[in-house]
């Protein structure tokens, strides 16, 4: 599937063929080079998600899985959605936009906070975002950067108040200094969120009203903490013996773990509205059906369940030949298109699929010819069994 395609569990994303010794030896990098971006631009959209529009800002570096994982994680998040990172190194290799502000440092480095605030003013008058939460958020913090951003006006700069918030009550906080902003005739203040934010943080404080605006997320994207791997498998499914090529079926004591027999190639239905309704497992050679609104398909545990999709008026391939004999024969494309793709494609999804909590799972069924081949080769190996 190229890069930026929604996948969803039991299907496959990448299919390699080519000498059993060569084939087995890609294994483990596969794996690695698929399983933690992945996971990170689907932790990224699940906190977008949560934010409902507002930029998140990937702020993981530090917490990050050494130098290679705060790398390949803000690549990932940028695709999954982030509007940009802090990490200036992925921002020069990948031209992600660099965003971020000054440290607590900065400002314990000066005399007094409205002193630190002052001396950032001068080098980014322009564009600046004040870190108001070193010693008092509401009692110094605030009236300080209120203060500097007064001087700013006065002295011909257009600018736009903005502070970052990383301690506290973050929801209460927002809210107050939101219109403290507000008072001192800073009708439209920019506020950024920081320190442990997760999806759920996030979505709760929108319920109560937070005038937070930008979220900086760190630990929890860049670890995807809740979620700390993607249980990506890279599994033999058929071997081509005398120019025919031979499913293979792994079996398992754990149902959920039977694999797929076959070389396969993957459709995505969809609807009228534009949203996707599932997608069907083939197998590799055999015709798609033409249809007419109603697409037959089999359940991939329960073998001898039906499923249909129904009200389908388009269908998708969604595994294309990307090398061949060693030679890429696809392009890659610009990270800002695949980022664009990504955000595209989500936004096609039902709302009901993009829940946090208990959402509606995508269908992912076998066409009745692979179910067929499922159940044979199911029955043949526990009978050899």
């Amino acid at each position: 599937m190229p890069e930026g395609t929604l996948s969803f569990p039991n299907e496959p994303i990448l299919r390699i063929e080519g000498p059993i010794i060569q084939t087995q030896l890609l294994e483990t990098f596969v794996l690695n080079a698929m399983n933690y971006p992945t996971l990170i631009a689907s932790k990224t959209a699940r906190i977008c998600i949560a934010a409902e529009g507002d930029p998140v800002l990937e702020f993981g570096l530090r917490r990050a899985q050494g130098p290679d994982g705060g790398i390949i994680g803000a690549r990932a998040a940028y695709i999954g959605g982030c509007t940009g990172t802090s990490n200036v190194m992925a921002g020069k290799m990948f031209n992600i936009p660099v965003k971020g502000t000054h440290a607590h440092s900065w400002v314990m480095s000066f005399p007094s906070e409205v002193e630190a605030f002052r001396a950032y003013a001068k080098v980014y008058p322009d564009n600046c975002v004040f870190l108001a939460d070193t010693y008092d958020t509401l009692k110094s913090g605030v009236p300080n950067a209120i203060k500097v951003f007064n001087e700013l006006k006065e002295n011909g700069h257009n600018v736009r108040a903005a502070i970052r918030m990383d301690s506290g009550d973050l929801a209460r906080l927002s809210k107050a200094a939101h219109k403290m902003f507000k008072e001192a005739g800073f009708p439209d203040p920019l506020i950024v969120g920081s320190n442990e934010l997760s999806e759920e943080l996030i979505a709760a404080m929108k319920m109560q009203g937070a005038k937070i605006n930008v979220w900086g997320v760190g630990t929890h994207l860049i670890t995807s903490q809740d979620c700390p791997s993607l249980g990506g498998v890279y599994k033999l499914v058929s071997v081509e013996k005398q120019g025919q090529w031979v499913p293979r079926i792994k079996i398992s004591s754990n149902l959920e773990k039977a694999t797929d027999p076959g070389r396969k190639k993957v459709l995505r239905y969809y609807n009228s509205s534009g949203h996707p309704m599932g997608d069907v497992l083939y197998l590799n050679d055999e015709n798609t059906p033409d249809f007419e609104g109603d697409i037959k398909a089999v359940h991939r545990r329960h073998l001898y369940h039906s499923e249909t999709l129904s009200g389908a008026i388009r269908e998708e391939s969604l595994l294309i030949k990307m090398m061949k004999s060693g030679h890429r024969l696809y392009p890659a494309p610009a990270l800002k298109d695949i980022r664009r793709n990504v955000q595209q494609k989500i936004s096609q999804l039902p709302e009901e699929m993009k829940r946090l909590v208990n959402p509606e799972i995508y269908t992912v069924v076998l066409s009745p010819s692979l179910a067929k081949l499922k159940r044979d080769l199911l029955n043949k190996e526990n009978s050899i069994g």
